[in-house]
């Protein structure tokens, strides 16, 4: 009984959150990661295919054959892409605290307090709200990258058991 209650919630659920329905929508929403170039494919970054090259050998070792060396290529991407979303994470948390201690000092001057002071002006600064979207939607892209590395990383260990048994 609760099984059938389940899965017609499930349903009136999907229903609800099938993501954009008309064309202009659908057009906005494909657009989401070309905005901030997360959509990117890694390798088509300068430099980086030969750093996911040299990431897969050493996944897979020298003489890998070629299907596990896809797969670790796979891996490469993933990882790479990952830490890229990671350092533009930690990257936009340095701005808003050099932007916070900029603005604190700024109002310290201005209000003759000093240092004992100076962390209340930092906190009675108002948070940038933007910060807060942007880290949101980067979490977002993180969690798919993250998924894509366990996945392919299962990919390889599959691969490599599918050899053993050969």
């Amino acid at each position: 009984m609760s099984s059938e209650r389940r899965i017609e919630a499930n349903r009136r659920n999907a229903a609800r959150s099938t993501g954009p329905r008309t064309t202009k929508g659908k057009q906005r929403a494909s657009g989401n990661a070309y905005k901030h170039g997360w959509s990117v494919n890694i390798r088509h970054i300068p430099d980086m295919s030969d750093k996911i090259e040299a990431l897969a050998i050493a996944i897979a070792g020298y003489k890998a054959k070629p299907h596990h060396l896809q797969v670790a290529r796979e891996v490469g991407e993933a990882r790479f892409h990952l830490r890229r979303l990671q350092e533009c994470k930690l990257s936009l948390l340095e701005v808003d605290d050099a932007r916070l201690r900029t603005i604190g000092s700024i109002i310290a001057d201005c209000t003759g307090e000093g240092d004992d002071t100076t962390q209340m002006s930092q906190d009675a600064v108002q948070y940038d709200p933007d910060i807060e979207a942007k880290l949101a939607a980067i979490g977002r892209y993180e969690q798919r990258a993250q998924s894509k590395l366990w996945r392919s990383m299962i990919k390889l260990q599959a691969a490599k058991d599918e050899d053993e048994e050969a």
